[in-house]
């Protein structure tokens, strides 16, 4: 899924699951930020606070606990990077 320097709800789609995973795209030129919360940031130049998981080009979080994929929002440092992510229900 590509991104944009805006935070965005990874589906308006209510959709039940038990655990969730992000990989940021290898061929991303910055980072992607994936957080549980509608208020996530991407980090600041000064000190890196986040709301989030801030993923590198390639980087995976493990698997995390989730009740629906609603849930959750992205932003990314540049527009047009892109990250997949996994789902089980």
């Amino acid at each position: 899924r590509a991104g944009s320097r805006t935070a965005e709800q990874l589906t308006a789609t209510s959709t039940r699951c038990k655990w969730i995973k992000f990989k940021a795209a290898s061929d991303n030129s910055t980072r992607v930020v994936v957080a549980p919360v509608a208020a996530v940031t991407l980090p600041a130049e000064t000190d890196d606070a986040t709301s989030g998981w801030p993923l590198s080009q390639g980087e995976e979080t493990d698997w995390i606990p989730c009740h629906n994929l609603d849930q959750w929002y992205f932003i990314c440092d540049a527009a047009g990077d892109a990250f997949s992510y996994m789902y089980l229900d």
